[in-house]
């Protein structure tokens, strides 16, 4: 069963993601109407991303223990891996069409990667794949901000 603050958390983050894409398109003077459908687009692509996260973090052992009892463990495995490669693609294509919403999508993973992280960190326990997750998060957000710095500068280009 979800919890209701994963909802409110996917759905919190879905608004700011999407603000902030709209955001852009309306400082570059783009009509009302490209600026309504790229926020909504944002919104629509981020609670379907926030909200798959949070059931894999939430579910995610179980989930992998029930695709190994429907496919086998290499049918599993398998499967897995293909969905990362599509959404390494996936990515990909995201980034060629708008570096700037990419920029803040990365940014927006990296939070989530480090709040998760940072969450489950014990004082009296601390692992080395906590603080690496927490560097690759930190490289992310770093990512992010150039890649935004990047689709924006783009942006002003093109509208030139």
């Amino acid at each position: 069963m979800l919890n209701m603050w994963d909802v409110v958390g996917a759905l919190g983050w879905s608004l700011v993601f999407a603000f902030f894409a709209g955001r852009e398109k309306r400082r570059l003077k783009h009509s009302r109407k490209e600026w309504i459908k790229a926020s909504i687009s944002a919104f629509i692509s981020s609670v379907i991303l926030f909200a798959g996260i949070g059931y894999f973090v939430t579910y995610g052992p179980n989930a992998l223990s029930i695709l190994t009892r429907l496919f086998g463990l290499y049918g599993m495995r398998l499967l897995v891996g293909v969905v990362v490669v599509g959404c390494g693609i996936t990515g990909y294509f995201w980034k060629r069409k708008n570096q700037y919403t990419y920029g803040l999508g990365e940014i927006a993973f990296g939070m989530l990667v480090t709040f998760y992280v940072t969450l489950r960190i014990e004082s009296e326990h601390s692992y080395l794949s906590q603080w690496s997750a927490l560097v690759g998060a930190a490289y992310v957000i770093a990512r992010g901000l150039n890649n935004r710095a990047d689709g924006r500068a783009k942006l002003a280009a093109s509208r030139n």
